[in-house]
């Protein structure tokens, strides 16, 4: 940020937390450690991080409202939230937690970028979907957007529209420059094969989609 350096850290596990310090720019000590959410993933827990002006935002995949199931093939299964919060270089704490996935019961792999006031997340997701359902599974990419600095923000809104015949798109990385939003993601579908009573994945690279949009008003 404009006054402060910046370090966030995520632990694993049961207590799985977002951590930070800060350290302010032109000296040498650091701020002690501490937790901005005891909530996040157990075992995915990605989070998103920038910095614009003397501002910084952060997002997490969020674990209070899930449904922890074991999971043979990998890790536990968990039907994951995404949570905002932000700071200025003058704040004496973060802001209050924004839950930005309200109505999208899985969610994963967030990207965050903001420009000035704007701030736009992207994830992959699905609204609704089974107890087994994980991120190589069919899912859509959502986004919300921000104009007055992280304090209000739109539902989230459908980028993709293929969950429903199947198709899975995810990893998305946003940017928002000029006062355009640019989106990369992939999508595909999952090529699954039954050879001696096992499954057989035979699955080609997936192609890598582009779109852009103004941000909305």
């Amino acid at each position: 940020s404009t006054a402060y350096y910046y370090y966030f850290a995520h632990t694993e596990g049961e207590r799985a937390d977002l951590w930070y310090s800060r350290g302010q720019i032109g000296k040498d000590s650091w701020e002690i450690p501490r937790i901005i959410a005891r909530s996040c993933a157990r075992w995915d827990g990605r989070y998103r991080d920038v910095a614009e002006g003397d501002m910084v935002h952060v997002c997490w995949m969020d674990r209070r409202h899930n449904k922890w199931r074991f999971n043979l093939e990998g890790p536990p299964i968990e039907n994951d939230d995404i949570y905002y919060c932000h700071r200025k270089d003058s704040d004496s704490d973060w802001s209050k937690e924004v839950l930005l996935s309200k109505g999208v019961l899985y969610c994963y792999a967030s990207s965050m970028s903001a420009e000035g006031d704007k701030i736009v997340v992207a994830w992959a997701g699905i609204q609704t979907a089974g107890k087994s359902h994980t991120d190589y599974g069919p899912n859509d990419i959502y986004y919300v957007t921000s104009k007055d600095g992280g304090n209000a923000w739109t539902k989230p809104l459908k980028v993709t529209d293929g969950a429903k015949d199947g198709m899975t798109a995810g990893h998305p990385q946003v940017m928002l420059l000029n006062g355009v939003i640019h989106l990369f993601y992939i999508q595909g579908k999952m090529n699954l094969q039954q050879a001696s009573g096992l499954t057989k994945l035979n699955q080609p690279p997936w192609p890598i989609y582009y779109t852009q949009r103004s941000f909305p008003d």
